[in-house]
């Protein structure tokens, strides 16, 4: 096992522990500050794998936090020219970074999780942003699984089966909410 290796695999552990405390924010603004810790870790993980198309859509997905800070929309803003004109730019650099980088079609499962969850959080719905979380994580264990990534791997299976428990935790709480609500317009008896 060369140095290389072990450094991607400490890097991509860290970078697991920054990513899951984005799931357990309610802001969407402390939501991609802990993705830049995740995005800084995955990138320094994939140069040490040589894994460039990751890397490119690290870069791809640290511009996209940047602008979505920049704008700092709330899920009360509506959605402008810009907004999409931003979304198409975000995308359209994924995939032409995708195909100066590619590597076979297993390496575009990483462009394909990028454009993903770049939309997840340009749509400003937090609940939205869980629910693609599991496609998304679906993808990356594809890649991790292409690039040789043994702790990218195990990392992103614990992280998938995290997103699914947190999805269910956060749709049951909130369909209790809908109930309670709902009970407490009623006349007491």
């Amino acid at each position: 096992m060369s140095i290389s290796f072990i450094a991607s695999q400490v890097a991509v552990v860290l970078a697991y522990v920054f990513l899951a405390l984005t799931y357990k924010t309610k802001s969407r603004k402390v939501l991609l500050f802990f993705n830049f810790g995740y995005l800084i870790l995955s990138s320094v993980s994939y140069l040490f794998l040589s894994a460039y198309i990751g890397f490119a859509m690290t870069m791809v997905a640290i511009l996209r936090n940047i602008i979505f800070l920049i704008q700092n929309k709330d899920k009360s803003s509506k959605y402008t020219f810009v907004d999409y004109l931003i979304l198409i730019l975000l995308v359209g650099l994924s995939i032409f970074l995708s195909f100066l980088t590619y590597n076979g079609f297993y390496s575009l499962f990483s462009m394909f999780s990028t454009v993903l969850y770049t939309f997840s959080v340009w749509q400003r719905s937090i609940p939205l942003y869980k629910i693609l979380g599991i496609p998304v994580s679906g993808l990356y264990i594809g890649y991790f699984v292409f690039i040789g990534s043994i702790f990218g791997i195990i990392c992103e299976s614990i992280f998938f089966v995290f997103i699914v428990v947190e999805n269910i935790i956060f749709f049951k709480n909130k369909s209790n909410s809908n109930t309670l609500d709902k009970n407490s317009d009623t006349k007491p008896q």
